[in-house]
């Protein structure tokens, strides 16, 4: 009797566990180590990290990501704001032509991550395109770098931290650096009175990529658990990145600092020049073509073109 009573709780135990779900013995977590483009402190690599923490909650300690610090790139002066961009990738081809690259390579792009509007701090007003004439401004090269020379400035290369540096000692008049928040943080607002926003002329993107061995590891529900939260991290940091923007922008409206709106006349002169930098890198090979040509009719659409 007692065994038979014994047997019946072992029987009602296993049930339990059963409909729980739960497997009686738990399989060790898979784990990934992730790199991230931005720098601690800065909002980017704080959503990063609240994605980590997310995939990990969500997967019941399934799938653990962790972050470490650490290509951002954009289309330059294409967007007006990030859900153009946001629907391009998710929706217009953009992350199918993203895989498509990266298939020889062996990963898998998820997601896209998308930054707000960057804006410019100068120590002079830029109002129009003729006020970057003769100007020297820091900037990265690449097709940014190639959009300020058709403007008319003189483009010096600098790392993003000596940026504060360059303009204290008057070594550029005006910097690109990031968006509003990013820049009230590194200070630039108490060597460069000036700065444009909303911004037009870079408006970085990233993507969330993984190996595509480890992708394919992953069981279906890890997967989908894993899409929801990067898309939840995009639009997220799209959102608070806009309030923090606002936030910096009223702080340096309060210590002094001239708020500049460009005019849509203007924009357009800049959108024109942009296009013509586009066609040059398209033709440097078949593959920037194609990316070039995918995002031109999504503008078209848009009407921005």
């Amino acid at each position: 009797m007692e065994k038979q009573r014994t047997l019946r709780v072992m029987v009602v135990i296993a049930i339990v566990l059963v409909i729980s779900g739960r497997p009686v013995l738990a399989k060790r977590p898979i784990k990934w180590k992730a790199q991230s483009a931005w720098p601690s402190g800065l909002l980017g690599q704080k959503a990063f990290e609240d994605f980590c923490q997310k995939v990990k909650v969500m997967s019941d300690g399934r799938l653990i990501i962790k972050p470490y610090l650490s290509i951002i790139s954009d289309l330059t002066a294409a967007w007006n704001n990030p859900h153009e961009a946001y629907t391009f990738h998710y929706y217009q081809g953009g992350l199918d032509m993203l895989n498509k690259l990266y298939e020889p390579f062996g990963v898998y792009a998820l997601g896209v991550v998308i930054v707000g509007m960057e804006s410019f701090s100068s120590k002079i007003p830029l109002r129009t395109v003729e006020d970057f004439k003769g100007i020297k401004i820091r900037s990265p090269e690449g097709m940014l770098g190639d959009l300020l020379r058709k403007m008319g400035a003189s483009v010096v290369v600098l790392p993003s931290p000596e940026a504060y540096s360059a303009l204290d000692k008057g070594v550029v008049d005006a910097t690109d650096y990031s968006a509003p928040s990013a820049n009230f943080r590194l200070g630039l607002h108490q060597v460069a009175k000036y700065f444009n926003y909303p911004g037009f002329h870079s408006m970085p993107q990233s993507d969330f990529t993984v190996n595509k061995r480890a992708w394919d590891k992953l069981p279906d529900d890890l997967k989908e658990i894993v899409r929801i939260a990067q898309r939840e991290w995009c639009e997220d940091l799209i959102q608070r990145g806009f309030i923090e923007d606002l936030e910096a922008v009223d702080k340096m409206k309060a210590a002094g600092c001239v708020q500049i709106k460009w005019s849509d006349e203007e924009l357009a002169k800049v959108r024109k020049l942009a296009e013509q930098v586009w066609d040059e890198w398209a033709r440097k090979s078949p593959r920037c073509k194609e990316a070039v040509e995918l995002q031109k009719q999504w503008l078209r659409r848009l009407g921005s073109l």
